[in-house]
């Protein structure tokens, strides 16, 4: 036995149960030394009243009695305080084991609605998701029954937090006009204890948005974006991952350094990509975006959003991601699991049913078990 399991083992392992063996210890040694016998070469030089002797020797084992049972009690009282706290500890840290990349996630349209969508998904393609995505608006609470339910699955929620509604602009943001907003919703993200991905005005690099290119200039985003996190530290919110996400790009449009808020404020960076024409591989879809974030940071990064349209080579486009994140040292993507069906860039994403498609997943996802060897 080491001197430390020594000590643990004689005075406790806490210092409400150190405190209390000392006193113990103390107090016992006291009594006993006073109920010592007496040499003979003291007797005789001081005569003992043998009467008073008899009798402080009921009173000694009295008093010895009266210390051990206010000891006791005041050890049984440590021991529960010191039980309860470990039982509060238990409950304010979270039980939870990171399986490490690649984390492959989905976004179901009625999720939230009913779970079963996404473990649907994860039935028919052989793998339960790791991550699930939602979007959330502005002044919406954080969705911690949904968020429940995905731990309870062993999934992160994925929570792209989107700035858009009357009056909020990444200038308010910035200037501090939505504090009181994001306050109560950083509150509710450290309240659920569990890993949170938190997206926040994604695609900014595109005009669809009107936090984006030709809406909002990059400075003020960047200014917004750190804003959004300092809010969150200054709550003392510490389970979140901050995904920046921008969209597919190309060399003829502008760099997307511009919006980047910088490594301090980002853990993650993430681009957003779809195969919409037949023709489209992962190096059109990602090459460019990526290139531009690989220089700005050297931070994991991740897929958002992503889907293959349906088309006579969809099947080789779900097999050309899942080789684009192995070689690309990506640490996973999220699949936009939805029927749209409006136009070029909203087609049918939903890949149930589909047995070309599925099987190109199911092959995607036996080609990372092997060569990533990780949480798959």
């Amino acid at each position: 036995m080491s001197f430390s399991h020594f000590l643990d083992a004689a005075f406790g392992t806490s210092w409400g149960w150190r405190f209390v063996r000392v006193f113990v210890y103390i107090s016992l040694g006291s009594v006993l030394w006073q109920l010592r016998p007496v040499p003979a070469s003291q007797r005789a030089l001081k005569p003992i009243n043998r009467r008073t002797r008899r009798n402080n020797i009921p009173r000694y084992a009295f008093v010895t009695a009266v210390v051990v049972a206010v000891v006791g009690l005041a050890g049984a009282t440590a021991y529960g305080v010191t039980q309860n706290t470990d039982k509060a500890s238990a409950l304010a840290s979270p039980v939870y084991v990171d399986p490490g990349p690649p984390y492959l996630g989905v976004f179901e349209p009625t999720e939230q609605a009913s779970y079963k969508t996404v473990d649907n998904f994860g039935t028919i393609t052989g793998h339960q998701p790791q991550v699930v995505l939602y979007y959330s608006s502005w002044d919406q609470p954080f969705a911690s029954q949904f968020a429940d339910t995905a731990h309870a699955a062993h999934a992160t929620p994925l929570v792209d937090l989107l700035p858009q509604g009357h009056g909020v602009s990444m200038e308010s943001i910035a200037k501090g006009q939505s504090d009181s907003y994001l306050r109560s919703y950083a509150d509710q993200v450290k309240q659920y204890r569990y890993p949170v991905i938190m997206g926040f005005a994604p695609e900014m690099n595109g005009n669809w948005y009107s936090w984006g290119l030709g809406h909002t200039q990059p400075a003020q985003y960047v200014a917004a974006w750190r804003h959004v996190v300092d809010v969150f530290r200054a709550q003392g919110v510490t389970n979140v991952t901050w995904l920046w996400a921008v969209a597919e790009t190309t060399p003829s449009q502008p760099d997307v350094s511009a919006w980047w808020p910088g490594n301090n404020y980002v853990t993650w960076a993430g681009v957003d990509g779809y195969f919409y024409h037949s023709t489209d591989t992962f190096d059109s879809v990602f090459g460019t975006a990526l290139s531009e974030v690989r220089a700005l940071t050297n931070k994991p990064v991740f897929i958002p959003e992503t889907s293959a349209g349906p088309s006579v080579n969809q099947a080789a486009q779900i097999k050309s991601l899942f080789r684009g994140i192995q070689q690309n040292g990506l640490i996973g993507m999220v699949w936009f699991d939805q029927r749209q069906n409006d136009g070029l860039y909203h087609l049918n994403w939903h890949i149930e049913g589909d047995k070309p498609a599925l099987a190109a997943f199911h092959w995607g996802i036996n080609f990372l078990k092997k060569t990533m060897n990780k949480s798959l």
